[in-house]
């Protein structure tokens, strides 16, 4: 059972570094995606997973992207009391004076340290359930921007954009 978790955690984890769609090209000009799809092969059998939007993406006109999260935002306790904390490399800047930060990390940075800070404070935040159905799990139409997925049976979660 404890080497099943682990087995599951690598696949999982391996599998969330190819998370969102493609970039369409047309006459020179990059258009970005406007919806994603996160799906996670071999799931552990009668686990739910769950993906949870933290960060909003920005695109420029030359589709370099910037992740942006606002005091709105039910994550931003978490993410801002993270980053208050300069031994984990998580940076947010205020936009314009406004209540929205653009996010950025420094040296030190850890995604899974990041993911674990989350995975303690995920009780009440909503998310997106991913339907499991022939070997896979999986959650479409999200909307673009850095999801952590995280798994019922505690041995998993995984960030990916």
């Amino acid at each position: 059972m404890k080497h099943a978790r682990k087995l599951a955690s690598l696949l999982l984890a391996l599998v969330m570094v190819f998370a969102l769609a493609t970039t369409a090209f047309a006459a020179g000009t990059v258009t970005p995606p406007t919806t994603g799809t996160i799906t996670v092969e071999n799931p552990v059998k009668g686990r739910t997973y769950t993906a949870y939007k933290i960060f909003d993406v920005v695109y420029d006109t030359n589709s370099h992207y910037s992740y942006t999260i606002d005091s709105n935002n039910e994550w931003y306790g978490t993410v801002s009391e993270y980053a208050r904390d300069a031994k984990h490399g998580l940076q947010l800047t205020q936009v314009n004076g406004g209540n929205t930060y653009v996010v950025t990390t420094r040296d030190g940075f850890s995604a899974p340290d990041f993911a674990a800070a989350l995975k303690k404070d995920v009780s009440g935040k909503t998310g997106e359930a991913l339907t499991v159905a022939d070997g896979k799990a999986t959650v479409t139409g999200l909307e673009l921007g850095y999801y952590f997925v995280a798994s019922d049976s505690g041995a998993l979660c995984n960030l990916t954009t």
